[in-house]
């Protein structure tokens, strides 16, 4: 997976290897939809045909006009879907793929939908944007924080949902479960801006 920070909207991605041949995804946080960037929304239109990723996962979609806005700067058979019902989307999903009628679900903090990929198989797909309070990384680059309880406290904090509970409200989605049982026919992806590090940043050699 490659990382790139560009124009400072923060994006990576990566190619899927399976039987059947390459599904390449990216995930970018576009940075309150590039509002902040001269141009923001054509540079980010502009990555995205440069990666030429057949599904995009989107976080900070400030509002429900920035993906029409964005597929239709892309052109050909691009289409997508953000998150319903809120004036504030913040999650979107992008694809040069078909999204399958009445796939749609989601949750406070994510979007999923299934997506027919060059017409013979599908993949279910979520774009997550995690509780951005108490910022993993911060708590992973401060020494201070030498505990499995100061780091849980940050994860799972009991004055609000935090990452942990956002994780758990996607697990627990009427749709995720369906599609968990079956996920050995049809594959999941859950993408996004997690606001917290790897597991390998919480290792001995780290501290």
């Amino acid at each position: 997976m490659l990382r790139f920070l560009c124009f400072f909207f923060l994006f990576c991605w990566a190619t899927i290897f399976s039987s059947g041949g390459t599904l390449r995804v990216m995930t970018f946080n576009i940075w309150l939809s590039g509002a902040s960037v001269h141009n923001g929304l054509q540079k980010i239109a502009k990555h995205i045909a440069l990666v030429n990723p057949d599904i995009v996962a989107l976080q900070e979609v400030e509002d429900v006009y920035v993906v029409g806005n964005l597929t239709q700067m892309l052109g050909g058979t691009w289409s997508g879907v953000h998150r319903q019902n809120h004036s504030l989307p913040d999650v979107a999903i992008l694809t040069r793929h078909e999204i399958h009628p009445h796939s749609y679900t989601d949750t406070s903090k994510a979007v999923g939908v299934r997506i027919l990929v060059d017409s013979w198989y599908f993949v279910n797909f979520w774009s997550a944007h995690l509780d951005y309070l108490s910022y993993g990384p911060y708590a992973a680059y401060n020494k201070l924080v030498t505990s499995i309880t100061q780091i849980l406290a940050g994860e799972h904090p009991r004055s609000r949902h935090g990452r942990e509970q956002n994780i758990e409200e996607i697990k627990n989605n009427t749709k995720m479960t369906a599609w968990r049982r079956k996920s050995a026919i049809v594959p999941i992806i859950l993408a996004g801006d997690f606001n917290c590090p790897s597991h390998l940043d919480w290792t001995d050699e780290t501290k």
